[in-house]
């Protein structure tokens, strides 16, 4: 079993830390000490938290992990969703809105919190408009059209090849007809 400072502003009556992991110690030291993290989350986030539904709860975590075989990279990231004060996941789970098995086969993009998608959807949407190169289109009567005899037409140039290349000018009729050179 994993040493748990004790509680010593224990209330009368309260369990302290380390009765409550005591009472679902599986007897083996990463087990344990898995169980341990899970209910420390617990009780850092929860106001007024049950220490022992607490460790009754990150001791199921632990067992479904173990039963799962789950990874500890997959592990480290239930916990740091968990542990995430912004996220109301750790307050779920405590009050019965999420299981325990359905948050473990959580995605990453389901454990996020609204804030948290939000900031990644803005920053994807900034990273695809950044990334889109801006390209200016001219109208011009210097191009002539062979196809329908006006000189009504549009140009692009844009550095198809390597930079020691000219630039490529594609012209666009407003008949449709387009070209290059």
């Amino acid at each position: 079993m994993v040493q748990i400072a004790s509680d010593q502003n224990t209330k009368k009556g309260e369990i302290s830390t380390q009765e409550a992991l005591s009472q679902f110690a599986k007897g083996d030291q990463s087990r344990d000490r898995t169980t341990s993290l899970f209910y420390e989350v617990f009780v850092s986030i929860i106001n007024d938290v049950d220490k022992l539904r607490a460790a009754r709860l990150a001791s199921d975590l632990e067992q479904e992990i173990y039963d799962n075989k789950i990874v500890s990279s997959q592990i480290r990231s239930k916990y740091l969703n968990l542990k995430d004060k912004s996220n109301d996941l750790c307050v779920g789970i405590y009050e019965g809105r999420i299981g325990v098995h359905e948050f473990l086969l959580m995605s990453m993009d389901e454990m996020k919190s609204k804030a948290r998608r939000s900031s990644d959807n803005d920053l994807i949407k900034s990273s695809i408009e950044g990334s889109q190169i801006a390209q200016m289109e001219v109208e011009t009567d210097i191009f002539f059209c062979f196809k329908c005899k006006q000189r009504k037409c549009r140009y692009r140039q844009i550095q198809t090849r390597s930079a020691d290349e000219p630039m490529t000018t594609y012209v666009f009729c407003k008949c449709g007809n387009t070209w290059k050179f």
